[in-house]
């Protein structure tokens, strides 16, 4: 496994000398960005040319680490689809249709391990927000008093199609966000935890009170309510943002990072299977400068 050094005097010393050397192990098969090693080694100036290293100390770490040694992973034909488009790049998700974007601006998302171009995707800009916004609140009018029960029959609904269409959304971890398959797997199974957790949160009011004393709850939703995603864990934060804002009847923006948008696209185009009024769910990908803003 190959590593590179690379020595920063200007780093403060801490105490333990005038330079850190760091090792950052780099894989030639994928490793996942947010898992990325690194080890801090010291490093002591005898002299101004002279730089004396512990390797013996690397050479053990490195022996510590178990890589991730995932089967290869094949790219579901669907995967593939959802990213040619037709030969268009990605829109933006607003009102339950897709939008290109007024900017005429796209982006593309890569495959950080090949650096393989996966798909074009329409940067929104501030016209696209501001409809999205506007397509929010005026279905939020109705969506606010959708039972909680009606609500959580649609998570559920949308739950199943994420696991009919799991090899996609894992597609996406492992494509988009360069995650070895196992993390990817053992983030996905999160998705219905998090949607069984919050749904049963919906459906009850947990209140402590004296035995002499009569509590009344009332819930409100606040409305329409924004999310950005980062790039780490996009279908687990995705989710974690999704599940508790729309069961409790708000409606949703969600800003994927520009590094990782197709999750947050797919599964919007899943909910809208799933029965989701247009406009509950909103997407806009775009640069953090710019759609981020």
């Amino acid at each position: 496994m190959p590593y590179e050094a690379i020595v920063d005097s200007e780093r403060p010393n801490h105490g333990v000398g005038p330079g850190h050397l760091y090792a950052s192990l780099l894989r030639s098969a994928r490793y996942p960005r947010s898992s990325l090693r690194h080890f801090l080694v010291e490093a002591r100036f005898w002299n101004s040319n002279t730089l004396t290293i512990p390797l013996i100390l690397m050479e053990s770490a490195l022996a510590s680490i178990q890589a991730f040694t995932a089967a290869a992973f094949t790219t579901p034909d669907k995967f593939s689809q959802f990213c040619e488009n037709g030969g268009k790049a990605l829109g933006g998700i607003i009102g339950g249709n897709d939008v290109s974007g007024s900017m005429n601006a796209t982006f593309e998302t890569t495959d950080p391990g090949s650096q393989e171009v996966l798909a074009p995707v329409c940067e929104m800009g501030e016209a696209e927000i501001g409809l999205a916004v506007e397509a929010a609140q005026e279905v939020f009018r109705a969506w606010k008093d959708v039972s909680a029960e009606e609500r959580v029959a649609l998570v559920r609904r949308f739950v199943d199609l994420c696991d009919r269409d799991r090899d996609v959304l894992l597609a996406c971890e492992v494509f988009d966000g360069s995650k070895v398959s196992e993390l990817a797997e053992g983030d996905f199974t999160q998705v219905r935890e998090c949607a069984e957790y919050f749904s049963g949160v919906a459906q009850r009011v947990a209140m402590d009170v004296a035995p002499d004393v009569k509590g009344l709850a009332y819930r409100e939703p606040w409305g329409v309510v924004a999310g950005i995603i980062p790039w780490n864990y996009p279908v687990v934060l995705t989710s974690w943002f999704m599940f508790p804002a729309l069961l409790e009847g708000n409606t949703i923006l969600i800003k994927p990072v520009e590094d990782t948008p197709l999750s947050a696209l797919y599964m919007a185009k899943l909910a809208a299977k799933a029965g989701f009024p247009p406009g509950v769910i909103n997407v806009l990908p775009g640069r953090c400068g710019i759609t981020g803003q």
